[in-house]
């Protein structure tokens, strides 16, 4: 066997294959690290203790309020998307596997919610890893590409302020300490590169930027 590691993911949602869970049979059978990317929503109580047994599980959450899912993600089951994500690592307990991720990508229409992700991702849901990442690593000076001209590209000032959001929250706020599995204390791990957030739209001329919070 020289297979050392198996993703499900793709451009879709890996768990509509109509043949998913004889898939993850498979993949797990034949003795490789198997990871999901899944934005949890098609998840069913009597798949779970099959994905338990996967290395790892990345959900695409992107909001902290139901009303951003629903605009960015077009799902309407937050509540049941939640409850997937809060089964899995109630029922996984200590074990080392699947370390769960719990994924944000910075959107024009969600990026206001960047703090208040990052208290419910580490404080309600209790992932493991945090990721934060930008729509696209693509500098401004790729003039032209498609993503620049789409409204979903936050503007110049919001990126900033939520990068600004995000300083904050790991400077004021501990990380939280996971239940004991090694022994090492083990913490939720945040992970954010600044440098990456480069794509972004000019603020129009006549925008007023408010205070945060305002």
């Amino acid at each position: 066997n020289v297979l050392q590691m198996c993703g499900l993911e793709g451009n879709g949602e890996p768990t509509r294959y109509k043949e998913f869970d004889e898939l993850l049979g498979y993949v797990k059978g034949e003795g490789s690290e198997v990871y999901l990317i899944t934005n949890g929503s098609r998840l069913t109580h009597e798949q779970i203790p099959s994905v338990l047994g996967l290395n790892a599980i990345t959900f695409s959450v992107n909001a902290a309020t139901a009303a951003t899912h629903r605009k960015v993600m077009k799902l309407k089951n937050w509540r049941d998307v939640m409850g997937n994500i809060r089964q899995i690592l109630r029922e996984r307990g200590t074990d080392t596997n699947p370390v769960i991720h719990l994924s944000f990508v910075a959107y024009h229409y969600n990026i206001h919610e960047l703090q208040d992700f990052l208290k419910f991702a580490e404080s309600e849901l209790k992932g493991d890893k945090i990721v934060i990442r930008p729509l696209s690593e693509l500098g401004t000076d790729t003039l032209g590409t498609i993503e620049e001209l789409r409204d979903i590209v936050p503007y110049e000032s919001d990126v900033q302020d939520a990068i600004d959001s995000v300083k904050e929250y790991l400077n004021d706020v501990p990380r939280r300490v996971l239940p004991l599995r090694t022994e090492e204390p083990y913490q939720t791990e945040i992970i954010f590169d600044q440098t990456a957030f480069r794509n972004v739209r000019p603020d129009p001329s006549d925008r007023v930027v408010m205070p945060s919070g305002y």
